[in-house]
């Protein structure tokens, strides 16, 4: 009798499956670029911080929503992944580009992002950096 009982409260002890869920409002990602240069071979890069507001919509799901804006680019998705604290996945858009995306939630306000894309008719580079929430203002978003 008591076994049904231990089965069903491990059972909702399980962890489910939870989309990659992020702060609504203003984000700033920091960031490194780097690239190595085809012909020399040399390596480079550069920083920089970009401004990303988050809307509401997009913040219930943050990696499913950039998934879903590169689809409606054209780009084909696949390697979707969604497990935890972290999120990938790798697109493939028209022109032959090609991103590996990964994030991870390190803190309810920061999160690691590292996009590698491949360009066959350019150069291929990193940008790997920390986003940081900044604050809850959504004016600048498009809902």
């Amino acid at each position: 009798m008591l076994k049904p009982f231990i089965f069903l409260m491990l059972l909702a002890a399980m962890p489910f499956a939870q989309a990659f869920e992020l702060k609504a409002g203003n984000w700033q990602w920091a960031h490194t670029i780097s690239w190595q240069e085809r012909d020399s071979g040399r390596s480079d890069g550069v920083e920089g911080k970009e401004n990303l507001c988050v809307s509401r919509q997009a913040a219930a799901d943050y990696a499913k929503a950039q998934a879903d804006e590169l689809r409606s680019e054209k780009c084909t998705v696949s390697d979707f992944v969604e497990q935890g604290d972290t999120a990938s996945f790798r697109a493939v858009c028209e022109e032959g580009m090609s991103f590996d995306l990964r994030y991870q939630k390190t803190s309810p306000t920061s999160v690691r992002f590292t996009q590698t894309v491949l360009n066959p008719k350019g150069k291929n580079y990193t940008a790997d950096g920390v986003m940081q929430y900044q604050n809850g203002d959504l004016t600048a978003c498009e809902e």
